[in-house]
């Protein structure tokens, strides 16, 4: 029974009930687009760090700090025999970062040079190719699309690359660019090139060190020394966490003010009706030619009447511009109609 009464209450509000049904659809869509978007962009920025960065868990050695290159110098040591062993059963990765510039085609740019093994399998990006032939006098080497296209560079180029090795003294080789990889990780791609790990190593007089090491297996697991700090996945990807957090706290602050106004709209505002033209007529009762359309809008405390006296203030002073024969509305807060009236024809001013 109760049912039957709400369904013939829904089909006898009209005009209502399709204004209210609208409403809904556009508050719902909007939160569940925003929604998801958030979900999508959390879930898309972990999977790429996880597959392309961050692996299962890194190592870092004590001094290294991601956001100063100036501590890159002293930010490497010794690859303990623990992590040597997981590194043999293809269950680590160490990685050896060395601050330099890079002089393409006579200029300059800040670059770290970053070695790794080429046949490593834990991260989803290609480095075979680093032990690929490469011209008499120059050493293979690998950037990103973002670092190829902010230098001009392209496969096949050679750089000449300075750098100051573990003794003090600075050294310079040119590079060949053996492959230009796509990644969809910034910290990956953005003023680094990529290097053979023993290469590296020998170019920078530090055998057997590494910056950092990235784990295939939790990285709680590994073996620990006062040298090196352990990072799990949850720690490396605290910034992108925060990211996608600020973004849900503005979401949610437009998800109230949806439902804000879409209430308003519930409980107080009725139908729109339209009144037929009206003949106006002069003070002596003789009518003219020009006719008013007239628009009623019961708001009765709706949501609008918040914008009733600027949009109103605003109107009445433009529109004589671009509708200067037809009545338009005149909002009076005092009652609970907009009533129309004549404005004067444009060609008496």
């Amino acid at each position: 029974m109760i049912f039957k009464i709400a369904f013939k209450n829904v089909l006898s509000a009209g005009l209502r009930t399709w204004l209210n049904t609208f409403i809904i659809s556009i508050t719902l869509t909007c939160i569940i687009l925003i929604q998801g978007m958030n979900n999508g962009l959390l879930k898309e920025l972990t999977t790429n760090r996880i597959a392309e960065e961050v692996g299962n868990g890194q190592i870092w050695h004590q001094n290294y700090d991601p956001f100063d290159p100036l501590t890159l110098d002293i930010s490497h040591g010794t690859i303990s025999p623990a992590i040597s062993r997981a590194v043999k059963k293809r269950e680590a990765i160490p990685i050896l970062m060395v601050a330099g510039s890079a002089y393409p085609q006579g200029r300059i740019f800040p670059a770290i040079l970053k070695g790794i093994p080429p046949d490593q399998d834990i991260l989803k990006l290609p480095f075979d190719q680093l032990t690929g032939n490469s011209p008499k006098g120059t050493i293979p080497a690998m950037i990103g699309k973002g670092m190829a296209k902010r230098s001009n560079l392209s496969r096949g180029d050679v750089i000449t690359v300075r750098w100051r090795n573990s003794q003090g003294a600075f050294n310079a080789a040119d590079l060949t660019i053996v492959k230009v990889f796509d990644s969809k990780v910034p910290a990956m791609d953005r003023g680094q090139i990529w290097l053979q790990l023993k290469k590296l190593q020998e170019m920078n007089l530090s055998p057997n060190h590494a910056t950092i090491i990235i784990s295939s297996r939790p990285v709680d697991e590994l073996e620990s020394s006062p040298e090196w700090i352990h990072k799990t996945v949850d720690d490396l990807l605290a910034d992108t966490y925060q990211l996608v957090k600020n973004k849900s706290v503005g979401a949610g602050i437009f998800y109230m003010i949806l439902i804000f106004l879409a209430d308003r709209h519930f409980r107080h505002t009725g139908p729109l009706e339209f009144q037929a033209p009206q003949r106006d007529r002069n003070p002596d009762g003789a009518g003219n030619d020009q006719s008013r359309h007239c628009l009623y809008l019961y708001h009765r405390g709706s949501a609008l009447r918040y914008f009733c006296r600027p949009a109103d203030h605003c109107v009445r002073r433009t529109t004589l511009l671009v509708l200067p024969d037809t009545g338009l509305p005149h909002s009076g807060l005092g009652g609970s109609v907009w009533h129309c009236y004549q404005r004067t024809p444009l060609s008496r001013f």
